[in-house]
């Protein structure tokens, strides 16, 4: 149970008049998500147990219990893309008619947001505490809530599905008392949905198995208008609390939040063309039990994410995670788990294996790096440049390989296991006048001939190796001569083209 849960079933148990006005969730999740950057007042996934926001007043007596033969007949009605099937005398509420999802004047973002409500009864002002009406309590309560689309974790499992026990803490509260939860979440037709239902120890079995038929009987229409604004990337679990990273698209570009049962933040507002990683993170966990969640959104370039934590622990690799570009097709975003140590330096890498961007969890700009105390390979001069050529051993089969200038670096990382590829390669241009680019590249064995598409036809050939310590079928070359850009193309034996990369 959330924090929010907590505190206005608090207020619920010592006086059902000073539960929060309608709207007062909904209202500080806006905020939050124009500000992009603060923590989110509640989880969007976990609000008062059906996902009710708030209370929007109980009615003094119910005059129906909702008791269903078990022979009744049926109607089915269709509400926001949705249709189901149910008894005669139950009743689908709008959920904004019912002020499920009151708002702010101005418009509310699309999803999180209820989209079909079925009870027993006529009202849907009953959903936030049902236990403190005066007369017979409601059997049952169901809320269909629609999300971002999820393209990763268990809310892609297709319909039908399956109903779960799901724990909301209320077994001592005066709103469900001794109430039973269930829960799912699926994909149909393009969409997200997550449904909870409420059943009261009371319920009969008639009743209960009529609730199950109705759930079961759904069936769902694609989404209409623009593609959807928001979408799930990622799930997984840290610290032994569940996440999901959401993207979403606003009105200055891509948005990302991190959501959880008891957590929420989110960040946006990203810079397309970024001199160091932008990160944000959140530890997950009780004391010996914390683990990191860190995030963030990268230009579209960018393909690889590492992060070294501290005390030479092993290096945690990721691919990024693509953003649709109906949302933002000038960003894709990534996200790790990690001890909770700070800071952890992380570095992201283009296709080519080219470090572009650097930063740390600490939330302040990470110096440059200084010479790998494995091994400086080179001290040299590009026209006003002075820079030094580092190795550093990270993981089995890779190795960092850095070259750093008084006031900028570049680097990469090496794959020197029996997988790598003919040809690896990273420049450095000097940013000073009269500048000067300086090409360094990693080839195997396997590469006889060298081209670079900047020297004449008959200027080619393996360039001279640099002592370093690499495995023995890697040669390391440095070249400064061969113009501000081009490309460098490797052959076997035979003149067949076996790697090619560009500089810078």
């Amino acid at each position: 149970m959330t924090d929010l849960e907590r505190r206005i079933r608090d207020l619920l148990d010592e006086d059902a008049r000073s539960a929060p006005q309608p709207g007062e969730t909904a209202r500080a999740v806006s905020r939050t998500r124009r500000r992009q950057a603060v923590t989110l007042a509640g989880s969007a996934l976990g609000v008062v147990a059906l996902v009710a926001a708030s209370i929007a007043g109980v009615r003094a007596v119910l005059t129906t219990d909702g008791r269903t033969p078990a022979d009744a007949p049926t109607v089915t009605t269709t509400m926001n893309g949705i249709s189901i099937t149910y008894p005669e005398g139950w009743h689908v509420i709008d959920p904004d008619e019912a002020g499920l999802n009151e708002s702010e004047p101005e418009p509310a973002p699309d999803f999180p947001r209820i989209v079909l409500a079925l009870s027993p009864v006529d009202t849907g002002e009953l959903f936030g505490c049902p236990g403190i009406v005066e007369g017979t309590m409601p059997a049952f309560l169901m809320t269909v809530q629609e999300e971002p689309l999820a393209l990763a974790g268990a809310d892609t499992a297709a319909w039908p599905i399956e109903l779960d026990p799901m724990d909301v803490g209320t077994a001592e509260g005066g709103c469900y008392p001794g109430w039973e939860f269930l829960r799912a979440g699926w994909t149909a037709s393009g969409r997200t949905f997550e449904a909870r239902l409420g059943l009261a120890p009371e319920i009969g079995s008639a009743d209960r198995q009529a609730l199950f038929d109705a759930f079961a009987s759904m069936t769902f229409a694609p989404g209409t208008g623009t593609p959807a604004s928001s979408v799930v990337l990622a799930t997984g679990t840290a610290g032994g609390e569940e996440w999901q990273l959401v993207a979403s698209g606003q009105a200055d570009g891509l948005s990302l939040s991190l959501q959880a049962e008891t957590f929420g933040t989110g960040t946006g507002g990203f810079d397309p063309s970024p001199d160091q990683l932008r990160i944000t993170s959140h530890v997950f966990g009780d004391y010996g039990d914390r683990e990191m969640v860190i995030f963030g959104a990268v230009p579209a370039r960018i393909s690889t994410i590492e992060a070294f934590p501290p005390d030479d622990a092993p290096a945690i690799s990721t691919d990024v995670l693509e953003v649709p570009d109906e949302i933002d097709a000038r960003f894709n975003a990534f996200v790790l788990v990690a001890p909770e140590d700070l800071p952890i330096e992380l570095h992201a890498y283009d296709a080519d294996g080219n470090v572009l961007l650097r930063g740390t969890t600490g939330g302040y700009e990470f110096p440059q790096p200084t010479p790998s105390p494995d091994e400086v390979i080179f001290e040299g001069r590009t026209n006003d440049c002075l820079w030094t050529l580092s190795r550093a051993s990270v993981a089995p089969g890779q190795d960092r390989i850095d070259l750093t200038a008084e006031d900028t670096s570049v680097g990469f990382l090496a794959d020197v296991g029996p997988g790598a590829p003919p040809l690896q390669l990273i420049s450095f241009t000097c940013p000073r006048e009269p500048g000067g680019t300086l090409v360094i590249g990693l080839l195997t064995d396997e590469v006889a001939d060298v081209r670079f598409s900047t020297l004449p036809p008959d200027e080619h050939g393996v360039p001279e190796c640099w002592p370093a310590d690499f495995p023995d079928r890697f040669c390391l070359f440095l070249l400064d001569a061969v113009g501000d850009s081009g490309e460098v193309i490797a052959l076997d034996a035979n003149g067949n083209e076996i790697g090619r990369a560009s500089f810078p």
